[in-house]
Protein backbone atom coordinates (compact mmCIF):
# COMPACT_ATOMS: atom_id res chain seq x y z
CA UNK A 1 0.00 0.00 0.00
CA UNK A 2 1.16 3.45 -0.88
CA UNK A 3 1.10 5.88 1.66
CA UNK A 4 1.39 9.78 1.07
CA UNK A 5 2.63 11.40 4.85
CA UNK A 6 1.38 14.83 5.71
CA UNK A 7 3.88 17.43 5.19
CA UNK A 8 6.68 15.87 2.58
CA UNK A 9 7.00 17.03 -0.93
CA UNK A 10 4.15 14.48 -2.43
CA UNK A 11 1.72 15.33 0.11
CA UNK A 12 2.40 18.71 -0.80
CA UNK A 13 2.03 18.23 -4.91
CA UNK A 14 -1.12 16.23 -4.36
CA UNK A 15 -2.74 18.98 -2.31
CA UNK A 16 -1.60 21.83 -4.57
CA UNK A 17 -2.90 19.80 -7.88
CA UNK A 18 -6.22 19.26 -6.39
CA UNK A 19 -6.64 22.95 -5.47
CA UNK A 20 -5.60 23.96 -8.86
CA UNK A 21 -7.74 21.71 -11.21
CA UNK A 22 -10.54 22.81 -8.92
CA UNK A 23 -9.82 26.03 -9.67
CA UNK A 24 -9.00 25.56 -13.33
CA UNK A 25 -12.42 23.82 -13.85
CA UNK A 26 -14.19 26.51 -11.51
CA UNK A 27 -12.89 29.46 -14.80
CA UNK A 28 -13.79 27.01 -17.19
CA UNK A 29 -16.98 26.77 -16.26
CA UNK A 30 -17.72 30.92 -15.33
CA UNK A 31 -15.65 31.09 -18.80
CA UNK A 32 -18.71 28.96 -20.44
CA UNK A 33 -21.14 30.61 -18.94
CA UNK A 34 -20.09 34.51 -19.95
CA UNK A 35 -19.69 32.95 -23.46
CA UNK A 36 -23.31 32.11 -23.80
CA UNK A 37 -24.68 35.89 -22.77
CA UNK A 38 -24.99 37.84 -25.85
CA UNK A 39 -22.40 40.43 -25.40
CA UNK A 40 -20.23 42.10 -27.79
CA UNK A 41 -17.16 40.57 -29.60
CA UNK A 42 -15.05 43.07 -27.57
CA UNK A 43 -16.67 42.26 -23.80
CA UNK A 44 -16.17 38.29 -24.58
CA UNK A 45 -12.37 38.96 -25.94
CA UNK A 46 -11.68 40.92 -22.38
CA UNK A 47 -13.16 38.43 -20.42
CA UNK A 48 -11.28 35.32 -22.93
CA UNK A 49 -8.38 37.72 -21.82
CA UNK A 50 -9.19 38.27 -18.03
CA UNK A 51 -9.69 34.38 -17.42
CA UNK A 52 -6.30 33.60 -19.22
CA UNK A 53 -4.43 35.80 -17.31
CA UNK A 54 -5.98 34.07 -14.14
CA UNK A 55 -5.49 30.82 -15.48
CA UNK A 56 -1.64 31.52 -15.31
CA UNK A 57 -1.66 33.20 -12.02
CA UNK A 58 -3.38 29.91 -10.93
CA UNK A 59 -0.55 27.44 -12.43
CA UNK A 60 2.58 30.06 -11.54
CA UNK A 61 0.63 29.69 -7.88
CA UNK A 62 1.01 25.87 -7.75
CA UNK A 63 4.28 26.25 -9.12
CA UNK A 64 5.54 28.71 -6.28
CA UNK A 65 3.69 25.86 -3.96
CA UNK A 66 5.20 23.11 -5.27
CA UNK A 67 8.67 24.91 -5.05
CA UNK A 68 8.44 25.95 -1.39
CA UNK A 69 7.69 22.48 -0.98
CA UNK A 70 10.94 21.31 -2.67
CA UNK A 71 12.53 24.07 -0.72
CA UNK A 72 11.88 22.20 2.93
CA UNK A 73 12.83 19.09 1.15
CA UNK A 74 16.07 20.18 0.62
CA UNK A 75 16.41 22.33 4.07
CA UNK A 76 15.16 18.66 6.06
CA UNK A 77 18.10 16.84 3.55
CA UNK A 78 20.84 19.13 5.08
CA UNK A 79 21.16 21.47 1.99
CA UNK A 80 20.70 24.65 3.72
CA UNK A 81 23.26 26.24 1.86
CA UNK A 82 21.02 25.08 -1.27
CA UNK A 83 17.86 25.76 -0.36
CA UNK A 84 17.51 29.85 -0.93
CA UNK A 85 19.48 30.04 -4.60
CA UNK A 86 17.41 27.15 -5.39
CA UNK A 87 14.00 28.76 -4.40
CA UNK A 88 14.71 31.73 -6.16
CA UNK A 89 16.39 30.37 -9.36
CA UNK A 90 13.11 28.07 -10.38
CA UNK A 91 10.95 30.83 -9.19
CA UNK A 92 12.74 33.56 -11.34
CA UNK A 93 12.70 31.17 -13.81
CA UNK A 94 9.16 29.75 -14.22
CA UNK A 95 7.98 33.44 -13.69
CA UNK A 96 10.03 34.76 -16.89
CA UNK A 97 8.68 31.81 -19.08
CA UNK A 98 5.17 32.70 -17.93
CA UNK A 99 5.46 36.16 -18.46
CA UNK A 100 6.85 35.48 -21.81
CA UNK A 101 3.81 33.33 -22.67
CA UNK A 102 1.41 36.17 -21.42
CA UNK A 103 3.45 38.70 -23.63
CA UNK A 104 3.18 36.23 -26.37
CA UNK A 105 -0.77 35.78 -25.93
CA UNK A 106 -1.27 39.22 -26.42
CA UNK A 107 0.65 39.61 -29.87
CA UNK A 108 4.26 41.22 -28.35
CA UNK A 109 7.64 39.88 -29.98
CA UNK A 110 9.45 37.86 -27.34
CA UNK A 111 11.79 36.56 -29.69
CA UNK A 112 14.33 39.15 -28.95
CA UNK A 113 14.15 38.33 -25.28
CA UNK A 114 14.58 34.81 -25.76
CA UNK A 115 18.12 35.67 -27.52
CA UNK A 116 19.09 37.82 -25.19
CA UNK A 117 18.38 35.77 -22.03
CA UNK A 118 20.25 32.59 -23.96
CA UNK A 119 23.29 35.25 -24.73
CA UNK A 120 23.13 36.60 -21.58
CA UNK A 121 22.95 32.95 -19.55
CA UNK A 122 25.39 31.38 -22.29
CA UNK A 123 27.53 34.12 -21.02
CA UNK A 124 27.30 33.62 -17.53
CA UNK A 125 27.86 30.03 -17.91
CA UNK A 126 31.25 30.85 -19.07
CA UNK A 127 32.14 33.40 -17.10
CA UNK A 128 31.61 31.21 -13.66
CA UNK A 129 31.87 27.70 -14.97
CA UNK A 130 34.28 26.70 -11.88
CA UNK A 131 31.64 28.22 -9.31
CA UNK A 132 28.69 26.50 -11.27
CA UNK A 133 30.59 22.98 -11.37
CA UNK A 134 31.42 23.32 -7.77
CA UNK A 135 27.77 24.35 -7.23
CA UNK A 136 26.46 21.08 -8.80
CA UNK A 137 28.96 19.70 -7.62
CA UNK A 138 27.88 20.19 -4.18
CA UNK A 139 24.04 19.74 -4.58
CA UNK A 140 25.10 16.37 -6.49
CA UNK A 141 26.86 15.05 -2.79
CA UNK A 142 23.82 16.19 -0.77
CA UNK A 143 21.08 13.86 -2.87
CA UNK A 144 24.05 10.88 -3.99
CA UNK A 145 24.82 11.84 0.17
CA UNK A 146 27.94 9.19 -0.12
CA UNK A 147 28.80 11.13 3.19
CA UNK A 148 27.08 13.65 5.81
CA UNK A 149 28.18 16.22 8.09
CA UNK A 150 29.73 14.01 11.30
CA UNK A 151 31.09 11.39 8.92
CA UNK A 152 34.72 10.79 9.30
CA UNK A 153 36.30 10.65 5.52
CA UNK A 154 39.32 9.76 4.13
CA UNK A 155 40.36 11.63 0.87
CA UNK A 156 42.16 10.23 -1.52
CA UNK A 157 45.53 12.30 -1.04
CA UNK A 158 45.60 10.93 2.07
CA UNK A 159 43.57 13.62 4.54
CA UNK A 160 41.59 11.92 7.15
CA UNK A 161 38.83 13.90 9.00
CA UNK A 162 35.03 14.88 10.09
CA UNK A 163 32.83 16.84 7.77
CA UNK A 164 31.27 19.66 8.88
CA UNK A 165 29.81 21.23 6.17
CA UNK A 166 28.91 20.48 2.55
CA UNK A 167 28.17 24.22 1.13
CA UNK A 168 27.77 25.75 -2.00
CA UNK A 169 31.14 25.49 -3.32
CA UNK A 170 33.36 24.23 -0.83
CA UNK A 171 33.10 21.47 2.07
CA UNK A 172 34.80 21.77 5.53
CA UNK A 173 36.57 18.48 6.87
CA UNK A 174 37.82 18.74 10.60
CA UNK A 175 41.18 16.95 10.16
CA UNK A 176 42.25 15.02 13.48
CA UNK A 177 45.31 17.66 13.82
CA UNK A 178 42.76 20.23 14.83
CA UNK A 179 42.80 22.10 11.40
CA UNK A 180 40.30 23.12 8.86
CA UNK A 181 40.41 21.19 5.65
CA UNK A 182 38.58 23.24 2.96
CA UNK A 183 38.05 21.30 -0.80
CA UNK A 184 36.10 22.02 -3.76
CA UNK A 185 33.16 20.23 -3.84
CA UNK A 186 33.80 19.46 -7.54
CA UNK A 187 37.25 17.62 -6.75
CA UNK A 188 35.17 15.53 -3.94
CA UNK A 189 32.51 14.75 -6.78
CA UNK A 190 35.23 13.37 -8.76
CA UNK A 191 37.61 11.37 -6.28
CA UNK A 192 37.08 8.55 -4.32
CA UNK A 193 36.56 8.99 -0.48
CA UNK A 194 36.19 6.51 2.28
CA UNK A 195 33.38 6.66 4.60
CA UNK A 196 34.26 5.24 8.12
CA UNK A 197 30.71 5.84 9.01
CA UNK A 198 29.09 3.12 6.48
CA UNK A 199 27.21 1.28 6.18
CA UNK A 200 26.70 1.40 9.51
CA UNK A 201 26.88 4.15 12.41
CA UNK A 202 30.41 2.40 13.84
CA UNK A 203 33.51 4.54 13.54
CA UNK A 204 36.14 2.40 12.27
CA UNK A 205 39.93 4.12 12.19
CA UNK A 206 43.12 2.04 10.78
CA UNK A 207 45.68 2.82 13.86
CA UNK A 208 49.51 2.20 12.91
CA UNK A 209 51.91 1.12 15.05
CA UNK A 210 55.62 0.95 15.29
CA UNK A 211 57.94 -1.15 17.03
CA UNK A 212 62.21 -1.14 16.90
CA UNK A 213 63.25 -4.45 15.84
CA UNK A 214 65.12 -5.35 18.49
CA UNK A 215 62.13 -5.49 20.93
CA UNK A 216 61.71 -9.01 21.82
Amino acid sequence: TFRITAGTVAHAMISGINKTINRLFLMIALSAIIHNFPFTDRVHKTTKDGFFLLSIVIIVGFIFHSVDAFSQHLRNRGAREFEPLVNKVLKATFLTIFLMIGMRHFGYDIWHIVTALGIGSLAVGLAAQPTLSNMIAGFTILIDRPFSPGDRISLASGEVGDVVLVGMRSTRIHTLDGNMLIVPNNDLSNSRVINYNLPNDGLTQKVKFYFDYELD
